[in-house]
């Protein structure tokens, strides 16, 4: 009955995560435990829907480390509707975690990130799309690099240039 303690947790609390409590941090943290001892396929939107304005990284960190518990097929539709999201943090966090994820549907997305005006979303696309290397993916970085002015941002984007080598 853990497991299903844990779900039941994470869908009462889908956006509680902005200021939570240590109280209520600690009890998120068992409950990701229970789930990353027991993976389930309904965790993962639950997972998804978790990326948002906690400061905690570590928290957003395991999160993604559940995920990766999980075959990329499950996963991907899931982040597809994250990275769709109005929220600039949860639109980051889907984004960097298409490193694992990486595949060729996120390339359209994760293209139009790039033009943001938030420099976080732009940087988390840019990693994303440094995982899926395709022709695609270094004609995106080529036109992006020649508008951004962020140091970051750009030096993720030279080196998709420099080491996505696609034949």
């Amino acid at each position: 009955m853990e497991n299903q303690d844990a779900l039941a947790f994470l869908r009462r609390h889908q956006s509680q995560l902005k200021r939570p409590s240590a109280a209520f941090m600690d009890c998120f943290h068992r409950m990701l435990n229970i789930l990353s001892k027991n993976p389930d396929e309904d965790s993962i939107p639950l997972i998804i829907n978790s990326f948002g304005d906690c400061r905690d990284m570590s928290l957003y960190e395991k999160l993604q480390s559940l995920l990766r518990q999980f075959p990329p097929e499950k996963v991907h539709p899931h982040l597809l509707t994250g990275l769709t999201s109005r929220n600039d943090n949860m639109r980051s966090w889907c984004a960097d975690t298409v490193r694992y994820f990486p595949h060729k549907e996120f390339i359209p997305i994760l293209g139009n990130m790039l033009k943001e005006k938030n420099v976080l979303v732009r940087y988390a696309s840019a990693t994303g799309l440094e995982a899926v290397c395709s022709p695609e993916v270094r004609v995106l970085a080529e036109n992006a690099l020649a508008e951004e002015r962020d140091r970051d941002v750009r030096g993720v984007l030279e080196d998709i240039l420099n080491t996505c080598v696609c034949a």
